[in-house]
């Protein structure tokens, strides 16, 4: 037999099965641009309906929504000092600045630019789109676990929900934080750890880089961002661990990552640092003791700390301890009992936990019912069934009186919980990454203050 003869066979299997493969990559190729149409409908979808909502309301041509004030002045002002070449806050990094930059870059888009009238409509509906693309995002993160069905469900409850359509189209962080939290959500999904995404496209080396870029984005719009990017890295560190599957091939994504979050960080960082040295050279004698120039994100934490745990603390957010430290109500990094705060909160606020375990844990109670109260939060413009009469607590969502919302989904979520523990595959690890997402608000919510605009960032999952 010739040597061509031999190895004709050879060449008959190794085509087949490369036909093969391309035979069942197609499917998958399909499912996946039909997915993308799907996501890319329920956007729009929302979108439409977020700017409906927006225009029923009195308040449509206003810089801020009445349901949720928030930050809105802070970030406008911030946004307005960037475009005109100001530092804000004299460039003291008090607050994260990824939403200051995404507002300031829609101020430029709609025309207002340094010294020019800010059309107000037109920034929140942007605002809207953006604040839409959750809901697509939530559709294309669900769809591998639990199947289309229970994604466009999921969607479409998300659509309509009142709470979710205030953080849409309100001028603050919520709705920029939960696009870059599902975006990071779905490409960790497609990587190869315990609670990957089953029948999900494996995701290569540009999406372990990117998603370090988004999660470092995420970061620099809320800080608790980093908690998010300790969890969803860690739980692919300890399943490679677990399973002793360790190698420089396995770690390569994680490492990724992990220089993806350095890149989009460093320059900020190296920023603050510069921010910082000029002001400790400004102030000099007149500060007790230097500031930090190594700030990676904010410098607000301890501070956020103290005011958040100590005797006069309730819950909810307040100034009344900074006012009790000193007779001024705004920070003076000249004021020595301001300046402890701002370096050594953290510590003021770890020596009044420990040495009042039971406040302590009275408060935190009290923070994660606020936290959970954004189940009382229902569905449509009239904020069916709970209605329209309510109360909005300082920096904060409006919250109706009626918990018949409440009485409604939370016997729902706990049906699904159960459900989704008790089958393996997607539903086990869906419900998995749902309790550690919650687990991860609950956390910021007890250490710092009381939100229901948090517990309404983990209410899509």
């Amino acid at each position: 037999m010739s040597k061509s003869r031999a190895e004709s066979p050879r060449r008959a299997r190794r085509e087949a099965k490369r036909q093969g493969r391309k035979a069942d990559a197609l499917p998958g190729r399909a499912r996946t641009r039909s997915d993308l149409r799907w996501a890319a409908g329920l956007t729009l979808l929302a979108w439409i309906h977020r700017i409906l909502f927006l225009r029923s309301n009195r308040d449509w041509s206003w810089p801020y929504t009445v349901f949720y004030e928030g930050d809105s002045e802070t970030f406008f002002n911030y946004a307005r000092a960037l475009i005109e070449g100001r530092l804000y806050d004299n460039g003291i990094p008090f607050h994260p600045p990824g939403f200051a930059w995404v507002l300031a870059g829609i101020h430029t888009l709609v025309g207002a630019g340094p010294g020019e009238r800010v059309p107000y409509f037109a920034v929140r509906v942007i605002v809207a789109l953006i604040g839409s693309l959750p809901v697509g995002l939530l559709y294309l993160a669900v769809r591998p676990y639990l199947g289309r069905t229970i994604a466009l469900l999921a969607a479409l409850l998300s659509v309509y929900h009142f709470g979710l359509s205030v953080l849409a189209v309100a001028p603050v962080t919520e709705g920029t934080y939960l696009s870059l939290l599902l975006g990071s959500i779905l490409l960790w999904s497609r990587l190869e750890h315990p609670l990957a995404a089953p029948e999900a496209p494996p995701g290569g080396w540009k999406s372990a880089l990117f998603l370090g870029l988004l999660l470092g984005f995420l970061a620099l719009t809320r800080a608790e961002g980093v908690l998010i990017a300790v969890i969803l890295i860690g739980t692919g560190l300890l399943g490679r661990f677990a399973r002793r599957q360790i190698s420089l091939a396995s770690l390569r994504p994680w490492g990724l990552i992990a220089l993806g979050w350095v890149l989009a960080v460093t320059p900020w960082t190296i920023r603050n640092g510069i921010r910082l040295s000029e002001m400790n050279e400004r102030l000099g004698n007149r500060l007790a003791e230097p500031l930090p120039v190594v700030v990676p994100l904010t410098i607000y934490g301890p501070v956020n700390l103290a005011l958040a745990n100590n005797p006069q603390a309730k819950g909810t957010f307040s100034r009344d301890f900074l006012a009790s430290q000193s007779h001024a109500p705004v920070l003076d990094l000249t004021d020595p009992d301001h300046l402890e705060l701002i370096l050594h909160g953290d510590r003021v606020a770890r020596t009044w936990i420990l040495e009042n375990p039971g406040d302590f844990a009275r408060l935190v109670l009290v923070k994660w019912r606020l936290f959970f109260s954004a189940w009382k939060l229902g569905w449509t413009q009239w904020n069916l069934p709970g209605g329209l009469v309510g109360d909005r607590q300082p920096v904060d969502v409006f919250v109706p009186d009626s918990p018949a919302a409440l009485a409604f989904g939370l016997p729902l979520a706990l049906l699904g919980l159960l459900y989704g523990l008790a089958v393996s595959g997607g539903p086990r690890r869906w419900t998995i990454l749902v309790l550690l997402l919650t687990a991860a608000g609950m956390v910021t919510t007890g250490l710092f203050f009381g939100y229901t605009r948090l517990g309404l960032l983990a209410l899509p999952f």
